[in-house]
C-alpha cells in the first residue's frame, strides 16, 4: 500500500525555511509553526483566513482561537448577507467579449456580535497603517470590560 503526499503550499515552505533559518541563527522553537487552516472555498474564504493571520499578529491569539473566530466572524457576516439585497454591474465588455462584473449589497442598523466586533477592531488597525500610523510596535489587547466579549474570548 502506497501513500501518495501532497506538495506543501506556499506557506508550509515559508514556515519550513523560517524555522530552519531560526535554527541556523541558534534559535530553536519547541512549538512548530501554525499550519493555516483550510478554509474552503466559499464566498468568505479569503476573509476568514486574513482574519486567521491578523488576529494572531495584532491580538495574540493561538492559531486555534484565530481559526473558530474567523469561522464565527464569516458565520456572522453570512447570516447579516443572507437578509441583503444585491445589486449587480457589468462594466462595458472589451475586444475579447470580457468584462468586469461587480456585486453589492448593504445592510444598515446590524447589532455587531462579539466576533464582527473584532472584525471592525483589525479593520481600524488596518486603516491606521494605510494613513501611515505605524502600530508596530504596540502591544493591542482587546477589552473585557465588556461582559459578553469577556466571556467570548474566554471560549476562544
Amino acid at each position: 500500500m502506497t501513500t501518495t503526499l501532497e506538495k506543501p503550499t506556499v506557506t508550509e515552505k515559508l514556515d519550513t525555511q523560517v524555522a530552519d533559518a531560526l535554527i541556523a541563527l541558534g534559535v530553536e522553537s519547541t512549538s512548530k509553526p501554525a499550519v493555516k487552516p483550510d478554509f474552503g472555498k466559499g464566498r468568505y474564504s479569503v476573509e476568514m483566513e486574513r482574519l486567521w493571520e491578523s488576529s494572531q499578529k495584532l491580538f495574540g491569539f493561538t492559531s486555534a482561537q484565530a481559526e473558530k473566530f474567523a469561522h464565527q466572524a464569516g458565520s456572522d457576516a453570512g447570516a447579516v448577507f443572507k437578509k441583503s439585497i444585491a445589486t449587480i454591474r457589468i462594466g462595458k465588455a472589451n475586444s475579447d467579449g470580457k468584462a468586469t462584473i461587480a456585486d453589492a449589497s448593504k445592510v444598515k442598523g446590524v447589532t455587531l456580535t462579539n466576533a464582527l466586533h473584532i472584525v471592525r477592531a483589525i479593520q481600524w488597525i488596518d486603516e491606521a497603517e494605510k494613513n501611515s500610523v505605524s502600530y508596530g510596535f504596540t502591544q493591542w489587547t482587546l477589552s473585557i470590560m465588556n461582559e459578553n466579549m469577556a466571556k467570548y474570548l474566554a471560549s476562544l
